[in-house]
């Protein structure tokens, strides 16, 4: 169960009262990603069991949302939590909701409105029923006092519980391999070789190839381990702890020494910049990797030894000749502009042109390819 929305929504306060019936008026604001599992009981055919839910508390920061489609995956509910006193807009509601359809698919999502005890808000609910079919339920709730909270345990059980995958029947050997690879991220392993993960599987007697690659499939799709099986660079590594790979990327992005290179990163400052005990530098590559692949930097030279970093390009335009009327003219106009799309703008095309032909900045680009310009700006409104 993954949690989603802008910082200070309480999206920490109602993990807390959902799962030990605690409210901290103090509650300070995630950094990176807290999993907390989570037993729910259930019956069904008359016999009772738990469904475990992993819940992962994202924090709302802006520097945290580059990460979040790491680990947005199908088979999970998403609880979007809005603050009643900030409202829809102020809550970027509808920002969320597309994140969400573009990366869970059909995941379902409650919408949990929190803080109704400082300001009553009510949400336009047929409105977002019919736009968004993907909306199990709306929740009102005040961690504070406790209001809604039932209701919105009660919508999470009828949610979880429909789900198709829940009931699948899987083999035991498989939850040994599960079992197995919790014991190693409790015992504080972060990472793991993927001839380690094979190792795991044979003992447990999970013997063919392609069931090792379903259930690291699956074991992805669950949150137990992070791994890219189609990407090369990626796929001898295998991540116990999602934190692991966030922190590091966070403390890239938030580095005070790339900020002032205008989001240029050299791979010897990481040295610097990452903890050597936790983050070795046999294990730079991979962050760099995940980096690449989720387009959040790109290479400035042809050995690799220089990246850019586009979301810490400088916000102000520089100078630059455009003779506006001598142009064909576009605009494209999105109901919700990914705050990310013109990053990964620069990212792609930035492979397909040289960096002495390019003018980037965080809102826009200008590009010269042959004979050709195009000038680029986003509008962020």
């Amino acid at each position: 169960m993954i949690l989603v929305g802008e910082g200070g929504v309480g999206k920490t306060s109602i993990v807390k009262k959902l799962v030990y019936d605690r409210f901290d008026t103090n509650q300070k604001m995630t950094q990176g990603i807290v999993i907390e599992p989570w037993r729910i009981p259930v019956e069904k055919d008359s016999e009772k069991f738990d469904i475990r839910l992993n819940i992962w508390d994202f924090g709302g920061q802006g520097v945290y949302h580059a990460t979040h489609q790491l680990f947005f995956t199908k088979r999970s509910i998403y609880l979007l939590v809005i603050n009643a006193r900030r409202g829809e807009q102020e809550s970027q509601l509808d920002y969320w909701l597309k994140l969400i359809e573009s990366f869970g698919e059909d995941a379902p999502i409650i919408i949990v409105t929190n803080k109704i005890d400082i300001h009553p808000l009510e949400l336009n609910e047929n409105k977002l029923f019919r736009a968004n079919k993907n909306i199990a339920a709306i929740v009102y709730t005040s961690c504070k006092n406790g209001e809604g909270i039932q209701d919105l345990y009660s919508a999470i059980h009828d949610t979880t519980t429909t789900l198709p995958h829940v009931h699948d029947d899987l083999f035991i050997s498989w939850f040994r391999v599960k079992e197995n690879l919790e014991e190693l991220k409790r015992k504080k392993k972060d990472y793991i070789a993927i001839d380690r993960y094979i190792e795991i599987c044979e003992e447990a007697g999970v013997i063919e190839l392609r069931d090792q690659k379903t259930l690291l499939s699956f074991l992805h799709d669950l949150g137990i381990v992070l791994h890219f099986q189609d990407d090369k660079q990626l796929e001898d590594t295998q991540v116990l702890n999602p934190d692991w790979i966030t922190a590091g990327i966070y403390t890239i992005l938030s580095s005070p020494k790339l900020k002032e290179q205008e989001g240029v990163l050299e791979l010897t400052w990481l040295d610097t910049i990452l903890d050597p005990k936790t983050y070795p530098s046999w294990k730079h590559p991979y962050i760099i990797n995940t980096m690449k692949k989720f387009e959040l930097c790109l290479p400035l030279d042809l050995d690799e030894e220089k990246y850019l970093i586009p979301d810490l390009l400088p916000a102000k335009e520089p100078r630059y000749s455009w003779q506006y009327d001598d142009c064909i003219s576009l605009s494209f106009v999105y109901q919700i502009l990914p705050g990310s799309i013109m990053t990964r703008f620069i990212v792609r095309m930035m492979s397909q042109t040289s960096p002495k032909e390019t003018l980037f900045w965080l809102n826009g680009a200008l590009i010269e390819y042959e004979d050709n310009r195009a000038l680029i700006t986003a509008d962020n409104l």
